[in-house]
């Protein structure tokens, strides 16, 4: 058993986002379960940060200043939430999430401690809204989206389902770094391919016989999760992972990219947009972002044909679709990384 690590996830929003911070709770304890089956002799573990399970009451300062000396800023990962209020202000910002999501960023920004921000704005109707807290929202949202910031959902239910896959990729990062495993990991591939092998199973089974559906895409979504946490031992297998018949083995490709962006797999990704199933396109799409990311700005470049390519295919769609919404995001990053160099 190799010692004990605790993954720390702090979770920040209004108070009008109770439902979602309760399905970030249910979410962690399943990615613990999916940990705890995939690697038994790993003690990992995620812990849920809230200020409702991890403060007590106390009068001795501003109600803020109490959250932070309490909860503190050691964390990996931040998520932040917002739907129709901004919040309370504080001393330093306009609201105790500003004010959380500033310190994050500048401790990412200092240390890359949180290692990933997360932050997601939800689009659900609101019954009675505040001109002046939607103003504060749309300027905040705003700012966000000028630094690739910005997730979005339009149904509060369905909030767990956004957040698996983007917090999947993350823990993956988090758990084996960025770089890719080194020839020292290809001595003996079978039991990686072996795990592959069931679980791309499994996804073809379920697009063959199950009818297409939320259902469906949720438990599409779980198997995405199970390949983002084994990307470590499945990259090695991508040279046969990528030309595979077999969709479940081609979606496993494309999500290890997504941990571990790789500038020889720019061009494959791309062409998942022309005829691969959606949901492999998406997640090609989610790797072409994580490369747009990650990739060191010498490497940037190469992205450039790939980019313009999806960009030609995903104009046959509906702008609403998760592949051209993911397009645009991988826009936006690779803009903005070239501004910066």
């Amino acid at each position: 058993m190799t010692s004990a690590r605790r993954i720390k996830i702090f979770v920040s929003s209004p108070g009008d986002l109770a439902e979602e911070r309760a399905q970030c709770g249910r979410l962690v304890e399943e990615f613990n379960t999916i940990v705890g089956a995939l690697m038994p002799d790993q003690d990992i573990r995620l812990e849920l940060i809230r200020w409702e399970t991890h403060t007590h009451p106390d009068l001795a300062g501003h109600p803020q200043r109490v959250v932070d000396d309490q909860l503190g800023m050691e964390f990996d990962i931040f998520i932040g939430i917002m739907w129709s209020r901004f919040g309370t202000p504080t001393w330093q910002a306009g609201s105790g999430t500003e004010h959380e999501f500033r310190n994050a960023y500048a401790g990412w920004s200092a240390r890359r401690r949180p290692a990933y921000i997360l932050f997601y704005f939800c689009e659900a109707p609101v019954e009675r809204p505040d001109d002046a807290q939607r103003a504060a929202i749309r300027a905040f949202r705003q700012e966000l989206e000028r630094i690739g910031l910005v997730g979005v959902y339009d149904d509060r239910a369905l909030f767990a389902d956004k957040l698996r896959r983007d917090l999947a990729l993350v823990l993956g990062r988090v758990l084996h770094g960025n770089r890719p495993p080194t020839s020292k990991y290809d001595a003996d591939l079978a039991p990686a391919r072996e795990q592959v092998a069931g679980t791309a199973a499994q996804y073809d089974r379920l697009r063959a016989t199950e009818p297409s559906g939320p259902d469906r895409t949720v438990r599409m979504e779980v198997m995405a999760s199970t390949f983002r946490t084994l990307a470590q031992s499945t990259f090695p297998l991508l040279p046969e992972l990528v030309s595979a018949d077999s969709a479940g083995r081609r979606l496993a490709a494309a999500c290890a990219l997504q941990v571990f962006p790789d500038v020889r797999y720019l061009d494959w990704l791309a062409r998942r947009f022309d005829g691969d199933q959606p949901f492999i396109a998406y997640h090609a799409g989610l790797a072409l972002l994580s490369a747009a990311r990650e990739l060191p700005l010498a490497d940037l470049r190469h992205l450039a044909s790939p980019l313009a390519k999806v960009e030609d295919l995903v104009t046959r769609l509906s702008p609403t679709t998760d592949r051209a919404t993911v397009v645009r995001a991988i826009r936006r990053q690779f803009d903005e990384r070239n501004r910066q160099a």
